[in-house]
């Protein structure tokens, strides 16, 4: 009736409303029932509903495109600024290679692939296969076209790291660590999530980036790894990590890790010993397809247009250059680059007779080619050292303005309109000019050697010491080339140039203090003196506003840098000015509110340590975080500095002993950071000192917690071992506990000691104390699944001969026991472990859950079986496992239904669990999974045979306390799944809970249009049946009315309502 008359010939608002008013009185005043009326109403507002569902449908459909296109941006940006502050925390270099594109060949190395080896290395778990030949023979490019063939099965991660003498962000293995980390976060959100978690305000270091490595690697199954020029990596820098890496990897459980590694370098003596018994090895030198590839190469190089021999020509060439190759491309390359300027054949036959016999003497002879004059060979050998010895690759316009540096004259450089032609011409055959992408992901053409064979060979010690070798004149050493470098840094930073090189200017701004040095300070002389001095106008653009060094001083860089020469000469200058009091200087923050003693202290310059002193810099001084230097120094484990601190007499005459107790703002002493560290020798210092071992922090933490929390047992042994000052005993230290109420051994159990939970018992630790959770140690262990510390601490003997079978039924605060930790988190060993020394299945925490119920909340299947197949201890039915409730009422079936675990549903099922049990509220597991939108849940419940034979349609139409079915339940929640499920299985769209609400009227609520859709539809497949006349139908039509609080509408509505006044109410 609501809709009659809305048609375009019934003109005007108020003859609509005139002509339905007249048909409610008809209805009423000509005698015709209530329950007609109604009939009709119940149909026109069904038609009305169902035409609004299809117009909200409409622009449901019509929005969702956009909705889905803004949804996915938006997770788009937001991954991006997760991996954006993943790339900050870890500082990984770019992956790709500087000359990426010069590293793949077409058609070439497809032999490779074909080869048994390669099969092999496919199929072997955790293989680790070493390529390795001579310098140029084609190793990087054939590590491209590895990448780019694991690339075309994405099914398994692929991470990988080019080593590159021409970046230094590719020379070390944390740089190695940290890609690969990086790479691995990218590849999942498993990977991605777990990395969040270990994110701190400090970059890793080394150690830490190759645990994170493991642990991303179980994540992520399997994986392969793949490592370009391991040769490339300093020598020093080898020895350090590539060790550290490749062990790392081969002492991971081979039950968790599956990962393919594969390595290319030169057979270095030091590679070859760490590589040489690995699982599959191939030498290019000797493999007779690589041959083949190289002779390929020839031939596709020679049919370029740029040469124009006949063909004899060319096959005599060719078969020369395969005979004398060696199987080097660059060889190869270098030899056809001259003969290219052959004009004749005559020509080419004198080149051919008179081929270099390797890399070396090729450099050679392309240096003896270049400009000889003194001031070209300076110039060149300048920019071969700068090269050599930059912290980043040199962009075109750098390298030519340091070709063109002239240190004498201030004269403005020319203008240069090809600079590529340029640099290859002044300085040919040695350099490259390839594209770079930097941190920004802007790209720019960078200069570096054409190999790098050709930096060793400039740097090599033969060329130094022969002065009448043909490279004499151009070889340096690594000092050297730092030392070019920073004086063409400092001179860039002077103001007082008129057009300086501003260029490299911008690399000096970031890199002029990582080329300086005390090595080379005096050497560096005036132009260091120029800069780096109180009131440099020079200076104090560098570090002006918007720089990062705002707050520090050229005093503070120079203590930085260790440059005790000149540090000691700017304090002399201050002397000499009276205005100027020295102290100022040594007390004066830097930006992270540290002395000049702070910062020497850390950075373990000793001798600048005893000049600061010397000059009355203070021992006890603090920094904004309340640290001394003696903190700074035990913290990083320098030794030399810390007993240099404390023996340095007091200027008031204070007993120095009070510097190895004094405390920062968080109530720790520089004995709490020696031994969270596991420097022992620092510790042993301090203590001999007057450092105490029984000091707390603010958070009640000793420093044998310390020690204990990060597993340094030599550490915790001294501390134990070292007298008390009051002479008490000794026993107490183990036992201290801290604000948390947790002992030492608490800390070793959390964080999976073993060694330092053995040397703790032995000294009177008690496996029994609580905190003040009511955790024991046992807890600890248990709840993060470390078996041998819960089976050490399970059968230590108890201090008075108690039963330790106790240990394994203790309650924390929350009535809980070791077993309900791990079966949460689904450690079956520890479970095993626990249930062996008497623990109970059925002891049930305060809130009466069962370590059952945990293990099915958390789906863990495994325990689960484990659990409900332990005896019982009094031999009673197991079965009553599966039905034990806790005070909820809720059931293990009620807890693996609403999270979805359908595996431990249908364990639990075949134990005995009974699918129409109820909880506090009379939810069935029916009920819950509804509500959670799990529809295969649902669809296990519905499914599973009654035990009393009962029709299973039962289930869908059971009620809780408040009346509602589940299809009340997944209607709010707008689950269409489940609606459409359980309608299937016999649920009523009609049914009404204690409200009088039907499935209809809670979707509606629940502001889920599809659901009522869904719902009356299947209602319309039945004969409509007339809605009872309810209280609450009653109070729907007044809601209604008093949406029109004046004119007709309100007044018919009204009554409507009126008309269903029900003598049954005025009872209630």
């Amino acid at each position: 009736m609501t809709t009659k008359y809305c048609n375009s010939s019934n003109k005007g608002l108020w003859g609509a409303v005139s002509r339905r008013t007249r048909d409610y009185l008809r209805e009423f005043i000509g005698g015709s029932e209530v329950k007609t009326a109604l009939e009709k109403l119940q149909h026109l507002t069904n038609a009305e509903l169902l035409a609004a569902v299809a117009h909200n449908n409409a622009i449901a459909r019509a929005l969702q495109p956009k909705i889905d296109s803004v949804a996915n941006t938006v997770g788009r940006v937001a991954g991006q600024a997760v991996l954006r502050g993943l790339r900050e925390w870890l500082q990984p270099p770019n992956a790709q290679p500087l000359n990426s594109a010069k590293k793949r060949r077409l058609d070439s190395c497809g032999w490779f692939f074909d080869d048994d080896k390669w099969e092999s290395w496919m199929a072997q778990r955790n293989g680790v296969y070493w390529i390795y030949g001579n310098a140029g023979a084609g190793k990087s490019v054939l590590c491209s076209s590895i990448i780019e063939k694991l690339k075309q099965d994405s099914a398994f991660p692929l991470v990988y790291f080019y080593f590159d003498f021409s970046d230094n962000a590719k020379q070390d293995c944390r740089s190695l660590a940290a890609s690969l980390v990086f790479q691995l976060a990218a590849c999942s959100e498993a990977c991605q999530g777990y990395l969040q978690r270990q994110q701190t305000t400090t970059s890793p270091t080394y150690d830490e980036l190759l645990v994170m490595l493991s642990n991303l690697m179980k994540l992520a199954g399997h994986v392969f790894i793949v490592i370009d020029a391991l040769d490339e990596c300093p020598e020093q820098e080898r020895d350090r990590g590539s060790a550290r890496f490749l062990e790392h990897l081969c002492e991971l459980d081979s039950n968790e890790k599956d990962f393919h590694l594969l390595v290319t370098s030169r057979p270095e003596a030091d590679i070859w010993v760490l590589m040489s018994s690995v699982t599959h090895i191939l030498s290019l030198n000797d493999a007779r397809q690589h041959q083949e590839d190289v002779s390929a190469f020839i031939a596709s190089r020679l049919d370029r247009d740029e040469h124009h021999w006949a063909p004899d020509v060319k096959d005599k060439i060719r078969k020369a250059l395969i005979t004398r190759s060696n199987g080097m491309f660059l060889w190869v390359d270098l030899q056809l680059l001259r003969l290219r300027d052959c004009i004749s054949s005559a020509d080419v036959e004198g080149t051919l007779d008179e081929l270099p016999s390797d890399l070396n003497d090729t450099y050679t002879r392309i240096l003896q080619r270049s400009n000889p004059s003194q001031a070209s060979v300076e110039r060149r050998r300048r920019v071969f050292q700068c090269i050599a010895s930059a912290k980043r690759p040199l962009f075109l316009s750098q390298v030519i303005e340091i070709y063109c540096m002239n240190f004498n004259s201030r004269t403005p450089l020319v203008p240069i309109q090809d600079c590529e032609r340029f640099i290859l011409e002044k300085c040919p055959g040695l350099l490259n000019i390839v594209d770079w992408t930097d941190w920004n992901d802007a790209q720019h053409r960078i200069v570096q050697f054409i190999h790098f064979s050709a930096k060793e060979y400039l740097t090599s010690t033969d060329h130094l010491e022969s002065t009448t070798a043909p490279a004499h004149r151009y070889s340096f050493d690594d000092y050297s080339a730092n030392l070019t470098l920073a004086k063409i840094c400092l001179s860039a930073l002077q103001v007082d140039i008129d057009t300086p090189p501003l260029s490299l200017r911008a690399y000096a701004d970031c890199y002029w203090a990582k080329h300086v040095s005390s090595r080379n300070e005096d050497d560096l002389g005036d132009l260091l003196d120029a800069f780096l001095q109180i009131d440099s106008p020079s200076f104090a653009r560098w570090s002006g506003p918007g720089s990062e060094h705002g707050q520090d001083t050229a005093f503070h860089h120079s203590v930085r840098l260790n440059l005790c020469h000149h540090a000691e000469r700017i304090m002399a200058q201050i002397l000499s000015d009276p205005s100027a009091p020295n102290q100022s200087l040594l007390t004066i923050p830097d930006r992270y509110g540290r002395s000049a003693l702070h910062v020497a202290a850390s950075l373990r310059h000793v001798e600048m340590c005893h000049l600061l002193l010397s000059h009355g810099a203070l021992v006890n001084s603090t920094d904004r975080d309340g640290d001394t230097p003696v903190h700074n120094a035990a913290s990083e484990g320098h030794s030399d500095i810390v007993r240099v601190l404390l023996e340095h007499p007091a200027a008031d005459g204070a007993d120095p002993t009070a510097r190895s107790r004094v405390r920062k703002e968080n109530g720790k002493t520089p004995l709490h950071y020696a031994a969270s560290e596991g420097h022992a020798d620092v510790c042993r210092l301090l203590l001999s000192h007057g450092a105490l071992v029984d000091d707390s922090d603010e958070c009640g933490a000793t420093p044998v917690h310390e020690a204990a929390r990060e597993g340094h047992s030599d550490v915790v042994r001294m501390l134990l071992e070292h007298p008390a000052a009051d002479g008490a005993d000794p026993t107490a230290r183990c036992r201290a506990r801290n604000e948390d109420g947790q002992t030492p051994l608490h800390d070793a159990a959390s964080w999976a000691h073993v060694d330092v939970c053995r040397l703790l018992l032995s000294h009177g630790a008690l496996v029994d104390d609580t905190d003040k959770d009511g955790n024991t140690p046992v807890h600890d262990a248990a709840a993060r699944g470390y078996l041998y510390v819960a089976r050490l601490l399970l059968e230590h003997p108890a201090a008075d001969g108690a039963d330790p079978t106790v240990r394994c039924r203790a309650r924390n605060e929350d009535g809980q026991t070791p077993l309900h930790k791990a079966a949460s988190r689904g450690l079956a060993d520890v479970c095993r472990l626990l249930l062996s020394h008497g623990a109970l299945v059925d002891d049930s925490d305060e809130c009466g859950a069962t370590p059952v119920h945990e293990a099915a909340r958390e789906g863990h299947s495994d325990v689960v079986r484990m659990l409900l197949e332990h005896p019982a201890a009094d031999g009673a039915d197991p079965t009553a496992r599966c039905r034990a409730r806790n005070k909820r009422g809720l059931s293990p079936l009620h807890e693996a239904a609403r999270w979805g675990h359908a595996d431990v549903c249908r364990l639990l099922f075949s134990h005995g669990a009974l699918v129409d049990d109820t909880d506090g509220d009379g939810d069935t597991p029916v009920h819950i999974a509804a509500s959670e939108r799990c529809s295969n849940i649902v669809r296990i419940l519905l499914e599973h045979p009654a035990t009393d034979g009962a029709d299973s349609t039962a289930r869908c139409r059971a009620r809780n306390m408040d009346g509602q079915t589940p299809l009340h339940k997944a209607a709010y929640m707008g689950s269409a799944d489940v609606c459409r499920l359980l309608l299937s299985h016999g649920a009523l769209v009609d049914d009404t809970d204690e409200y009088g609400d039907t499935p209809v009227h809670r979707a509606e609520q629940g502001k889920e249009p599809g659901i009522v859709r869904i719902l009356l539809e299947h209602r319309a497949k039945d004969t409509p049946q007339v809605l009872p006349r309810t209280r609450r139908l009653r109070e729907n039509l007044r809601e209604r009315a008093e949406v029109w609080p004046k004119g007709p509408w309100g007044a018919i509505l009204e009554d409507f309502a009126s008309q269903l006044e029900d003598p049954a109410d005025e009872s209630d």
